[in-house]
């Protein structure tokens, strides 16, 4: 996600980009240095095989709605096990951008938060306290498909009721010198630059549906810096450029189709009926108004205390971004790599 995920903060552009992996051998233990903003977890390298740690982290996140529900202990050790990933990523061949693995249908399964992450490093304000209460997640992928092309998915239930998606879409390129980040005085940040796993993303505004009516559009556009550490048939390690680690868990495009139509099921039904629902209410109101205006005083406060609630999550399309509105210095790398994606599936089309 944005990193995986959706809120902007437009007011401070100041990226803290790390990286906290390093070359060991097997057998060897090694405290890894890292800034205050990375998640801070003792690396070591047990000897394990790379499919038995895999299996152990699969364990450890599943039922945890992405790591929301789990213990500091657990966490912890969830987090030593990715870091231990992340020094087997390192010698993996090809580089993991080279790696026609990489493309696919993901679901988030597991976040862990850096120290200095703006919001909620997948899904944004929709992941957050009052974005959890509102809008019921039940769904977050970040999809990668060829040559270029990133989608971010959060799915979710309006107080359980209502279906809806945001959606992100939009490429990426492998980071540069020219995409990397630079600091008040100009000084490029070196992290991930030409490293083979590192890219930045450039988002377009997100788009948002509501109980099956016709999408819109929201927010600014964004962009996010995201190596992929580890990569193998069922998942990939992400690390975004604030700290935060991702667990990506591979699914067939069957699976992705078939969860999408799942969680669009109902919706306009669902609206309709509580549109006749909010009618009745209407109707009930006015029969009350011969009795005094308390009842409807307070079903108009609850009204628009929910609806405030609402836009409070919803405002910037639920954007937590690290670059949002991105520079226009940007553009030309975007225009072309959205040259690349159209052309790729020009040709796929022509087939």
């Amino acid at each position: 996600m944005d990193d995986a995920r959706v809120e902007s903060s437009s007011t401070s552009r100041r990226h803290v980009v790390v990286h906290t992996t390093a070359d060991r051998t097997e057998g060897e233990a090694e405290t890894t240095q890292t800034p205050d903003d990375a998640v801070q977890v003792p690396a070591q390298s047990s000897g394990r095989r790379k499919d038995v740690i895999v299996d152990q982290v699969l364990a450890s996140i599943e039922g945890t709605d992405s790591g929301r529900k789990m213990s500091q202990t657990q966490r912890d050790a969830t987090d030593a096990d990715l870091c231990e990933l992340e020094s087997i990523g390192k010698t993996q061949t090809p580089n993991s951008l080279d790696d026609p693995r990489i493309f696919g249908d993901y679901d988030v399964t597991y976040v862990s938060t850096g120290g200095k992450q703006i919001g909620n490093p997948a899904g944004g304000r929709f992941r957050g306290g009052l974005g959890a209460f509102l809008f019921r997640t039940i769904g977050l992928e970040q999809n990668l498909y060829e040559p270029n092309v990133v989608v971010n998915r959060v799915a979710f239930l309006i107080f359980g009721l209502i279906p809806g998606q945001v959606v992100l879409n939009g490429t990426f390129a492998a980071l540069t010198a020219v995409l990397a980040e630079k600091n008040e005085k100009g000084e490029v940040n070196p992290y991930g630059i030409d490293d083979g796993q590192t890219v930045r993303a450039f988002f377009d505004p997100p788009r948002i549906t509501l109980g099956g009516l016709p999408s819109f559009g929201i927010g600014p556009k964004s962009s996010v810096v995201l190596s992929t550490t580890y990569l193998d048939e069922r998942v990939r390690l992400g690390r975004g450029s604030r700290g935060s680690l991702f667990v990506f868990t591979r699914k067939s495009s069957e699976r992705a189709a078939r969860d999408r139509r799942r969680w669009s099921v109902g919706g306009l039904g669902v609206t309709m009926m509580l549109v006749c629902t909010a009618a009745l209410l209407a109707f009930a109101v006015r029969r009350f108004r011969q009795g005094g205006v308390t009842e409807l005083s307070v079903a108009t406060a609850v009204a628009v205390a929910v609806s405030f609630a609402m836009a409070l999550v919803m405002r910037q399309g639920g954007i937590v971004a690290e670059d949002a509105d991105y520079d226009e210095a940007y553009e030309k790398t975007v225009e072309a790599n959205k040259a690349v994606a159209k052309a790729a599936q020009e040709t796929k089309e022509d087939k």
